[in-house]
């Protein structure tokens, strides 16, 4: 069932614009000033549009146990903690967090009367660190001599839980961070309940893994275990290799598509590392800059009613800043092949722009996981029939799409939002 709901419940790379509800029929009326013919062409349909998303199905067993890892290797061992002796896990840490606020909610509860409300603050606490990571998103951590290790995850490149390593070689003093290139349980599963020590003889990180199955997706996805007592071993040279020499390891340019090779991928004289848009470097457009206001979430994009208000005009000669990259910039992949996006200049993301053609050549190589999922579509401006100097375009994700307009005036544009739909 599809619901029309405020742009305040989306994500943040969405600007929040709202609308008034209205009846039915006014509604269909307040849409239809909006009707653009060269959207029906474009996408070829009624009343749906043709998303580009892939369709979920589980892949075969025997496809998933045939899986190998482009930078790492693992083997079979005799000697493993089988994954069913602790499939609900949270991290080792977190686990031992949780056991004291379950009792200390239990003390709580059992001093109320029944139906009590029980106060939030009993699930929170004060994150302590290794390094610059929170210790309750670390799976296992290990010391030797002056060497100290661990391995973590966190979701800032993916939709998913990014497998991360973080070494040190003066007892903690100073730490490297070093991204392993993949995502927990697509397909391998990290146990941090492994008793195997984490460095090995060479001063390299082994874990136990497992082969997972995905089996539904959502929020609460479900997974099934494919193959179980793997050792896999992270080795240093391969954590640390960039070839060329940019600050970004090539398994980061794997992740961001691109050029292990060549330190500025698009040619535009920022090196990949500082790149917030390392991949497309095309000339700017005056539709450059209305994209640019959605997607840096420009202040100036306030809640605007369409004939009613006056939307704050963004100046067609206005210069964007290069912004750079941070220790927290989430990266985010996007699909087009229209000039008017791909030039744009991030402000809070790192933008991977992947056309048309590379992504459904991607679509057949991404056996093991669903990474795509996350994708955002971001279609062209399209004329509207009836607003003079007035466009409208499309954000989507896979279970929501927003629909905005942006009319153009000698002085600036004006940019609004006229619907969100999500999808249950």
């Amino acid at each position: 069932m599809k619901q029309y709901i405020s742009l305040l419940l989306l994500v943040l790379l969405v600007p929040m614009f709202s609308y008034a509800q209205e009846e039915d029929d006014d509604f269909e009326a307040y849409l239809a000033k909006f009707k653009s013919t060269e959207e029906d062409q474009y996408y070829h349909r009624g009343e749906d549009k043709e998303w580009k998303f892939i369709p979920f199905k589980p892949l075969k067993r025997s496809k998933v146990k045939r899986y190998k890892n482009d930078f790492f290797n693992f083997k079979k061992i005799k000697d493993y903690v089988p994954y069913e002796k602790q499939k609900n896990y949270h991290t080792p840490y977190y686990d031992s967090l949780r056991t004291v606020e379950d009792k200390r909610l239990k003390r709580y509860r059992d001093s109320l009367p029944e139906a009590q409300y029980v106060p939030s603050d009993l699930f929170f606490h004060e994150p302590q660190y290794i390094g610059k990571i929170d210790r309750c998103s670390i799976l296992k951590h290990e010391r030797k001599g002056t060497i100290e290790a661990f391995i973590y995850e966190i979701g800032e490149m993916e939709n998913g839980l990014g497998i991360w390593v973080a070494y040190s070689i003066d007892s903690g003093n100073n730490w490297s961070y070093y991204y392993t290139g993949i995502t927990q349980k697509k397909p391998l599963f990290i146990k941090w309940y492994s008793n195997y020590s984490l460095l090995n003889s060479k001063g390299d990180l082994q874990i136990e893994v497992c082969l997972m199955r995905k089996m539904s997706i959502g929020l609460f996805a479900e997974y099934e275990l494919v193959q179980d007592g793997l050792l896999l071993t992270f080795d240093l040279a391969t954590l640390r290799r960039d070839s060329d020499g940019d600050g970004l390891t090539d398994i980061l340019e794997k992740k961001y598509f691109t050029d292990p090779n060549n330190a500025d991928t698009d040619g535009d004289g920022v090196p990949d590392n500082l790149d917030l848009n390392p991949r497309r470097a095309a000339p700017r457009t005056d539709k450059t800059i209305v994209y640019e206001a959605i997607v840096n979430s420009d202040k100036r994009l306030e809640w605007c009613l369409w004939d009613t208000d006056t939307c704050a005009l963004i100046p067609l000669d206005e210069v964007t800043p290069v912004y750079y990259p941070t220790d927290s910039t989430m990266t985010v992949t996007v699909v087009s092949d229209d000039p008017n996006l791909i030039s744009i200049q991030p402000e809070n993301d790192r933008f991977i722009f992947l056309s048309s053609e590379e992504y459904d050549a991607i679509k057949i190589k991404n056996e093991y996981g669903d990474a795509f999922y996350g994708m955002y579509s971001y279609s062209p401006m399209f004329k509207t029939d009836h607003l003079e100097n007035t466009y409208v375009f499309s954000i989507g994700g896979l279970m929501w799409n927003s629909l905005y307009y942006a009319k153009w005036t000698d002085k600036g544009w004006q940019i609004g939002g006229i619907m969100s739909i999500v999808d249950d």
